[in-house]
């Protein structure tokens, strides 16, 4: 047995061929090749006929690779289990690699069949053999705590049996001309990395506790010193860093040095794959910082490989870093490829079809992928997700604890989000019934009714049965929060208001007569009266310099009431209230935005008072609330622009301001501007900003400019032309983003120029979200009507 093998996967710079101490024969050997493969050293050359290599170093290589990961990991296995090896050492290192091909597929059968083959002819007689062993168990225990089983019994095992290997009972191997060790140091140190590597997988509670005979206390974990393994990967870390940085200098600074090949791509591949082979669970951190330096390289370009965005939602996915595949998913989903996300979902269907392995992650990604699967996909994933529900809700991280409603929730959101795309709403509806009418602990409290209103929004009532809707309406009374949705959703009299106590009443009020229902004059008093009150309180607290995050937004209910209910006896309160500069932007910025979309003309006193106030409304400065450092105040710019309440130079200047801006933020908001006036607006200008930001890098400023274009074309003819193109090329964005505020836009304004209804009917047959060729389609037939 040549341990020489083992070392090569897991302390590489030992084995691997160093640029300084060249040795032909040395380095033309397979064991020497796979140790340079595993470093990731960017001075690794390829040492020898690569005809010559051993075929296991060959598939490992390519079981490394994006495009032959299957097939490499294939040919491993095929070798592992065919059980003609003579190398103990060797086979085990390559099924070290298999498993982290396997791992990265989601593929935890195949880790399994990996590693209970090669633990079942494993000889731990000898300290060899044990070592082995050791290496194979802290392996299989990754695995299973990234598949949701236990695995407490396999660390056990390693750790008993790390305290029996006498690294002088181990014949010695050579190692690479240029190591700094000899084997016995060398294995010295391994065992060190691979006993820190079972205590990073050791059970928390025991960690904080006093330890056990086995598992070691957190005073101990704390105080020992790093391998030298974990100080290189450490260095390997900061190194890629620095280069990055180094290399964002050179391009923002303009360096004109040329570089051979060009820049390479950050990455920590080799970094989270050295923990991997060694089992270390801080690879869930190092998966994270892998996914980040990736998707921040990403976003810089265009186009962006979907094969690699996908790979960077699975290492998110892996890390369990929530608010970050959030984010990532949000973005790609908005800006594209959209194909990223459908190809994680699939995985995750493909590979984790037992509830036991669905975490909260997965249905994230099953989530954001509801509207983008194709119907069959949608349904497979809905069954899923309910049966994630009855299997107790999504399994937290092993080890980990949480409160029933926190599994629930994500289980219930993806229930009601795949069965809109999946056409399966009633079933949805009666799933989350039984889930109401539940006799768990913690079905009564507030957060529950919460979750299942969340979830209920998302359902398309009118696929609904009656008779569950009648049941809902029977189970809701009392459930606040599922009572407000059933009212908007199914406009029924459930959660009916006799009586204004609070602004959540007057909330549910306006929103009653938003869905149709008519309005009570004497309740729309008690609301006028109470709105009142409230405005007068933030301005009071505010004046003595008191500020608070409210839950219910006074000003933005009071704008509701004028806007959707005809309480125009609060304009002057409301009023009084805005031009307030003592009040934070969080206090006014959604009332503003209400009255900025008001069609009607404002009274004549509303005018001039804005318009006196008008310099200092902008200037309001940004709070402790709001970290976003934007001059003019966009709320109040929007609202004053819509209105004609500023001069056309004067607006001009500002919304140009804005769209000149370095932050992206400044730039969305005066194309949001720029699309609130561009109906109403009959300047040049505003088409040459909607065309200029229309070609913005960031998503959300291109998805407003589209607006602003489409408002545009059908109110003015300056460019009409290039206009009517734009619109129709970013159409076809591989985001969801554009197209469908821009569907939303037009319509809006009416009249889509037949160019665009070309394209509009190629989305409706081909866009790759449901939600976008639904929008079509409605577009589509609003025009056949009209």
């Amino acid at each position: 047995m040549n341990l020489a093998w083992i070392v090569a996967v897991l302390r590489p710079r030992d084995i691997a061929p160093h640029p300084n101490f060249t040795d032909s024969e040395y380095d033309s050997q397979s064991v020497a090749r796979l140790a340079g493969i595993v470093s990731g050293s960017r001075y690794f050359r390829d040492y020898g006929n690569s005809s010559e290599l051993d075929e296991g170093v060959r598939n490992a290589e390519l079981s490394l690779t994006t495009d032959g990961i299957r097939v490499g990991l294939n040919a491993l296995v095929r070798e592992i289990i065919s059980h003609k090896y003579s190398d103990e050492a060797r086979i085990s290192a390559l099924g070290l690699l298999a498993c982290c091909a396997a791992a990265e597929l989601d593929d935890y059968d195949t880790c399994d069949l990996v590693l209970d083959s090669l633990l079942e002819r494993v000889d731990d007689r000898t300290h060899s053999g044990m070592l082995l062993r050791v290496v194979l168990l802290l392996q299989q225990s990754l695995r299973r705590q990234d598949s949701g089983r236990p695995y407490e019994s396999s660390v056990a095992e390693a750790l008993g049996m790390l305290d029996r290997i006498n690294v002088k009972r181990i014949g010695s191997f050579r190692l690479s001309p240029g190591a700094s060790v000899n084997s016995q140091e060398s294995l010295t140190q391994l065992l060190l990395s691979l006993r820190q590597s079972a205590w990073s997988l050791s059970p928390i509670e025991l960690q904080l506790g006093e330890g056990s005979p086995t598992f070691p206390s957190w005073q101990e974990v704390v105080t020992t010193p790093k391998s030298d393994q974990g100080f290189r990967l450490d260095q390997m870390r900061a190194s890629e860093y620095s280069r990055h940085v180094s290399e964002e200098f050179s391009v923002l600074f303009q360096s004109r040095a040329k570089e051979l090949g060009g820049r390479s791509a950050p990455s920590l591949f080799n970094v989270a794959l050295g923990l991997e082979l060694l089992g270390n669970s801080s690879v869930h951190e190092a998966r994270k910082e892998h996914a980040l330096l990736r998707l921040v390289d990403l976003h810089k370009r265009s186009p962006i490989d979907p094969r690699e965005a996908a790979d960077a939602i699975r290492l998110l996915r892996h890390s369990n870093a929530k608010s970050e595949l959030d984010l990532a998913l949000e973005w790609f989903r908005a800006a594209g490829p959209v194909s990223a996300i459908t190809i994680d979902a699939r995985n995750i269907l493909r590979s984790r079809s037992k509830p036991h392995m669905i975490r909260e992650v997965e249905l994230r990604v099953l989530r954001a992928s509801a509207d983008l699967l194709s119907p069959d996909e949608s349904a497979h994933a809905f069954q899923l997700a309910c049966e994630v529900i009855s299997a107790g809700g999504a399994q937290p991280p092993y080890g980990s604890r949480q409160i029933a409603f926190a599994r629930f929730e994500p289980a219930w959101l993806a229930v009601a989000q795949l069965a809109n795309a999946a056409d399966l709403d009633e079933a949805a509806a009666r799933i989350l019934l039984g889930t109401a009418q539940s006799n768990h602990p913690e079905a009564e409290n507030e957060l529950w009714d919460k979750g299942i209103g969340r979830a209920l929004i998302h359902l398309d009532w009118d696929k609904v049965d009656s008779a569950t809707k009648c049941e809902w309406r029977r189970v809701s009374v009392g459930m606040r929060a599922i009572e407000s949705v059933l009212a908007a959703k199914l406009d029924s009299r459930v959660g009916e208001i006799n009586s204004i106590q609070s602004l959540d009443d007057v909330a549910r009020q306006v929103n009653s007569v938003i869905s149709g229902s008519p309005a009570s004059g004497v309740l729309l008093r008690e609301s006028a009266q109470l709105v009142r009150k409230s405005l007068d309180e933030i301005r009071l607290n505010a004046s003595r310099n008191s500020w608070s995050l409210r839950s219910v937004d006074a000003g933005d209910i009071a704008a509701a009431l004028i806007v959707n209910c005809d309480v125009t006896e609060l304009w002057t309160d409301l009023t009084n209230f805005l031009i307030d500069t003592r009040l934070t932007r969080s206090d006014t910025s959604r009332a503003f935005i209400r009255l900025a979309q008001y069609s009607s003309e404002l009274p004549l006193e509303v005018v001039e008072a804005f318009k006196r106030s008008s310099a200092d409304l902008l200037q309001v400065a940004t709070d402790f609330f709001d970290n976003r450092q934007i001059v003019p105040y966009p709320a109040a710019l929007r609202f004053l622009a819509a209105h004609g309440l500023l001069e056309e130079d004067r607006l001009f200047a500002l919304v140009a301001s804005l769209a000149g801006s370095r932050d992206s933020s400044s730039r969305e908001e005066a194309a949001h501007t720029i699309a609130a006036i561009a109906g109403r607006s009959h300047s040049p200008w505003a088409v040459s900003l909607a065309m200029q930001l229309s070609h913005d890098e960031e998503v959300n400023v291109r998805a407003h400019a589209a607006r602003a274009l489409v408002a545009c074309s059908s109110s003015q003819s300056y460019f009409a032309a290039a206009v009517i193109d734009r619109i129709k090329s970013m159409l076809q964005d591989e985001g969801i983003l554009v197209p469908l505020l821009s569907i939303m836009e037009m319509r809006n304004v009416g009249g889509v120029p037949d160019q665009i209804m070309q394209t509009i009917c190629v989305l409706q047959e081909s866009h790759p979200s449901l939600r976008v060729r639904r929008a079509s389609s409605r577009l589509i037939s609003e025009s056949k009507l009209g």
